[in-house]
């Protein structure tokens, strides 16, 4: 595939290793090209993001002399990618750090809940300057800025310092501007400008700790951030996530999916009509969740066809190799039976539009910063990364 070429849009406890079915027909003879570029493609999840941590955790362990050149992230994965790139750190010590902060998070160190009082006020106002949101994300950026050394006007001094190291060429960080509705993606250490796809934009900058903010600001349960005196937060940028990194010269791709290949469900004996936060729980879901499946093997098809051809004939369209590692359980079935203590307003919404009975597994597992369940999320991440060695190895060409 052409480098910089956007693929087509996407759509635990247990055991075995869950991995895309992907072909990779010289992986076991192909020597490590001088020009091999890996990246990492992280995406969002709310909580279950501590999956990703987990497998971070191993990489820097199983490969400490193998920093990832090229970081791109959307939704609560931008803020994994801030800790890895952000904390002037050795790779090891900063894919540590990244499971020591989620070692670490508890709800009230991520949010604050509105006080019913205060999200009718804000309705009722409804001033521009008014931020109306369930939740207040300011715990959670108080611990960024407590580990992130920043540099004049909020830069992560880090990232700056890792690029003009070397083991650092590109930091990738996806948004959407609300009022173009248009997908933003900020980079360092290179430039996107001029991207040519349709309501999508690049724009080089110094990343702040607004930016990993930002990404995973999923409306109406976390206000919007302002940057550059636009308003930002969480959504389309998840539809493509591969793209960054192809434009950015990735042509060996590791993203880190926080879905399964099957989820676990289990309903009720008489199905009742669904409230309409069970319908927006499901939308957050599908829309708002990492679409790195659909995007790789969309990338696997284009291979294949690639492959065929000569290098003479593929006229830039090289094959770029890609694995999807994603959880061996389901995340969201992991959470069922722990609680989730949001109250104030959220839980009295919670409660208003869909009763005591009405399970609401993926609004739930995005919001459940719960000791236990970070826990088991950063052991699952762990192992399935544990399991799957020599894949990573075939990416990272270690």
């Amino acid at each position: 595939m052409r480098r910089g070429e956007m693929v087509g849009p996407r759509s635990a406890y247990l055991v075995v290793p869950v991995y895309l079915n992907i072909s990779y027909p010289e992986m076991t003879s192909s020597p490590k090209p001088s020009d091999a570029t890996p990246a990492l493609v992280l995406g969002g999840g709310g909580a279950r993001t501590a999956y990703q941590a987990g497998v971070l955790r191993y990489l820097g362990e199983a490969f400490p002399e193998t920093p990832v050149p090229i970081i791109t992230a959307s939704g609560m994965g931008a803020v994994n990618a801030a800790l890895l790139a952000g904390q002037a750190q050795p790779w090891p010590e900063a894919t540590r750090a990244v499971g020591e902060l989620w070692s670490a998070l508890r709800p009230n160190r991520v949010y604050e809940p509105q006080s019913l009082w205060d999200l009718v006020g804000q309705l009722v106002r409804h001033a521009p300057s008014t931020r109306q949101s369930l939740l207040d994300p300011a715990p959670l950026r108080n611990q960024l800025v407590d580990r992130l050394p920043t540099a004049s006007g909020g830069t992560l001094a880090g990232v700056k310092e890792a690029t003009q190291e070397g083991w650092l060429e590109a930091m990738a960080v996806t948004t959407t501007h609300y009022a173009s509705l248009t997908t933003v993606t900020w980079t360092q250490g290179q430039s996107l400008e001029g991207w040519p796809q349709a309501r999508r934009s690049a724009r080089t900058t110094a990343l702040t700790i607004d930016h990993a903010m930002a990404a995973g600001a999923l409306a109406l349960l976390y206000p919007a951030v302002s940057i550059q005196d636009e308003w930002h937060g969480a959504g389309a940028g998840m539809l493509h996530p591969l793209s960054p990194a192809l434009r950015l010269g990735g042509d060996r791709i590791l993203a880190v999916s926080t879905r399964p290949e099957t989820e676990e469900r289990t309903g009720a004996e008489e199905e009742s009509y669904p409230s309409p936060l069970q319908i927006a729980s499901i939308l957050s879901n599908t829309l708002f969740e990492d679409t790195v499946d659909a995007d790789a093997a969309s990338l696997d098809r284009i291979n294949r066809l690639a492959r065929k051809l000569s290098p003479d004939e593929r006229e830039g369209l090289d094959p770029v190799d890609v694995f999807v590692l994603r959880p061996s359980v389901d995340l969201t079935a992991v959470a069922e039976g722990l609680d989730v203590g949001v109250g104030a307003s959220l839980g009295a919404v919670l409660q208003y539009l869909h009763g005591e009975e009405t399970r609401l597994p993926d609004l739930s597992s995005m919001l459940l910063y719960e000791p236990e369940y970070l826990r088991r999320l950063l052991l699952i991440g762990y192992t399935d990364a544990q399991n799957q060695h020599d894949r990573i190895a075939h990416v990272l060409r270690s």
